[in-house]
């Protein structure tokens, strides 16, 4: 028979897998826009760049929101109170609906602040139309991230890696017809990459939409979607965990698009580097949020059927998953640090820049992956307001502030930076694994400890 540590490791698996594959092809789309936009030329691929830096911002604060969706449809799951299940689907597609929208027209508005960011004048001439199709598909990705959030809540991890995969293929298709004017329709040049974005969300949103609308064993939620009433205190609930959680991913992503505000002062070829190898970094990142989050899922499952051993397993599991995979990736990366760059760049300067930011890149690997887990495995326990804290103290008091005396006070230009990013991850990998550890002992004391693992708290579809 199986011991417990390898049960929990092949079950982390099963939910992680389709879960990292999701993510891998939304980092893959972004990886794919690089290298089709980097053929147009570099001003076009810096454009592309700092639109997609300050986009991401707003990205990322929406979809935090959705975050706890998954986190308490998965405790709901463990405590076996299918009403409230209902209830957090109805609930958390609202306040994805409604947030959507706020941070499209919030964005639509600000727009004319891009003046003041002091990029090169021919980054500036493309940047705003481009920015305008990325803000305007902010409202399908948030209605995405409802579906998918309560689906995986409740194990079913597979149907948003299949949409994510078809998406990825739509979205270089749509690429190359908007960019470059295939099949009668007018050349667009960067702005058509926007389009095609904007295009392949929508269908992200309506094709998972679709699943869940025509599966049997969701009819009892459609079902009882408008006949739930509007409750106060369930929106509540998820805008008190949603928030904190958006605040983590902003500071975090952030301090990454600050980063390449300050490469962009150093020049159209500095930035072009940072973008290709934050393209990378993001690719092994999402890998590692979804063993963040099948963590968080498993986590909150055993909470919420209060077995302290079975949470304390299934977090040590995320975490040794994560670290190890993560290791071989930063192997990967210093190996072929010279040659990688030449996939996105096509000029010596640029790819002497990238191969070493590559280098710092692959240190900061394993603290990038284990920090996600982290705040996973927190998440699924309810504590976000502490983890918020830490991101903040490590990404803009840490980061941000040693990033820019290495660049500019001690001439290391974006290597600098990128060296000031690294210290901030492994001061917040460090910092959240003792916040976590320090979780668990208090729950050890507050909570009765049950024995194996009840089968009835994974079957959630």
């Amino acid at each position: 028979m199986p011991s417990r540590r390898r049960l929990h490791l092949i079950r982390t698996l099963n939910l992680a897998w389709p879960v990292v594959i999701s993510q891998a092809s939304h980092m893959l789309i972004t990886f794919c826009d690089t290298l089709i936009v980097g053929r147009i030329g570099e001003v076009e691929l810096a454009a592309s760049a700092l639109a997609s830096s300050i986009t991401s911002v707003l990205l990322v604060f929406s979809i935090g929101f959705s975050f706890p969706i998954s986190s308490l449809v998965a405790q709901s799951v463990g405590e076996r109170d299918q009403h409230k299940t209902i209830q957090l689907f109805k609930h958390g597609m609202l306040m994805c609906l409604i947030l959507g929208t706020i941070v499209v027209l919030g964005g639509l508005m600000a727009m004319p602040l891009l003046q003041y960011l002091r990029q090169p004048e021919e980054v500036m001439v493309i940047l705003p139309p481009f920015m305008l199709q990325l803000l305007l598909s902010l409202l399908p990705v948030m209605i995405y991230q409802g579906f998918r959030q309560f689906i995986e809540g409740l194990g079913d991890t597979r149907p948003a890696m299949i949409a994510g995969l078809l998406t990825v293929g739509i979205n270089v298709g749509l690429n190359y017809v908007f960019i470059f004017g295939y099949f009668g329709f007018t050349a667009q040049g960067v702005v058509g990459s926007g389009m095609a974005s904007h295009v392949a969300r929508w269908f992200l949103a309506l094709s998972l939409g679709a699943y869940i609308l025509t599966q049997p064993k969701y009819r009892v939620y459609w079902q009882s979607f408008f006949e739930t009433p509007f409750r106060i205190g369930v929106m509540r609930e998820l805008v008190k965990f949603g928030f904190p959680i958006s605040l983590q991913l902003v500071f975090e992503v952030a301090v990454f698009s600050a980063a390449a505000i300050m490469i962009g002062w150093i020049s159209p070829q500095a930035l072009a580097a940072h973008q290709s190898v934050l393209t990378l970094a993001g690719l092994t990142y999402m890998a590692a949020s979804g063993i963040g989050t099948a963590t968080s899922i498993r986590a909150g499952n055993f909470f919420g059927a209060r077995d302290n051993v079975q949470l304390r397993l299934a977090s040590q599991t995320g975490i040794r998953l994560a670290a190890t995979f993560m290791a071989g990736c930063s192997i990967l990366l210093i190996a072929f640090h010279k040659l990688i760059p030449w996939l996105f760049l096509h000029e010596a300067g640029s790819v002497l820049i990238a191969s070493q930011l590559l280098l710092v890149a692959a240190l900061f690997q394993v603290a990038d992956g284990v920090q996600v887990v982290l705040l996973g495995a927190l998440r699924g326990i309810n504590d976000v307001k502490y983890p918020t804290l830490i991101t903040l103290v490590a990404y803009w008091v840490v980061a941000m502030p040693l990033g820019y005396i290495l660049a500019f006070w001690f001439d290391l230009a974006a290597l600098g930076v990128w060296i000031g990013l690294c210290l901030g991850l492994f001061g917040a990998s460090i910092t959240l694994f003792f916040r976590l550890k320090y979780q668990l002992r208090v729950l050890d004391k507050r909570l009765p400890t049950m024995a194996p693992e009840p089968a009835t708290v994974m079957i959630a579809h």
